[in-house]
């Protein structure tokens, strides 16, 4: 057997370990690249598919700053208070929908900023949520926990860029 015989039967023969050992009969060992190493550098988040692509770094949600604020005396009512989401646009092609919301389960509240970015968009992006209003007899508590959730729309998906575990404090006391 010459050389170039030898080098195409060893080229088949790891190929066919390679296929069996990745297979379905030897189910321990996985060729394939893990999440993890699949994911973005540290610091960034990336979403790519057909319709748009983005990639932001120092993607910010406050830890503070969530208030109820008392409304006009006798009106019943407490407006909403958050501070915005920020983020470092990388890169951006076509258009994505960028969502900052902010939901309170317990008292059965949602609201959520939406905006488009594209590569008009300023680099360094805030959103916001719109003012907003809880009636007053809803409030039983001092303060309430909520989720506020960064998260990017393109093509029909949404990805989660950040969320965190936030407390809204309800200033003026409950009515």
């Amino acid at each position: 057997m010459n050389s170039s015989h030898r080098t195409l039967l060893l080229t088949i023969c790891c190929i066919a370990v390679a296929t069996v050992t990745s297979g379905p009969l030897v189910h321990a060992v996985d060729l394939t690249p893990t999440e993890s190493e699949q994911l973005e550098p540290s610091g960034l988040a990336s979403v790519d598919d057909e319709a748009g692509t983005l990639v932001a770094s120092n993607i910010s949600i406050p830890d503070t700053g969530y208030h109820l604020e008392k409304g006009v005396a006798g009106s019943g009512i407490y407006k909403v208070s958050f501070p915005p989401a920020r983020l470092h646009i990388e890169s951006v092609t076509n258009t994505v929908m960028l969502t900052f919301a902010i939901e309170i389960p317990e008292l059965g509240y949602m609201t959520q900023g939406v905006s488009a970015v594209d590569a008009d968009s300023p680099r360094n992006f805030t959103l916001g949520t719109p003012e907003g209003q809880i009636e007053a007899s809803k409030l039983t508590n001092q303060s309430y926990p909520a989720t506020a959730t960064l998260s990017v729309r393109s093509n029909g998906e949404t990805r989660t860029l950040a969320t965190r575990n936030v407390t809204i404090v309800v200033e003026g006391g409950s009515q």
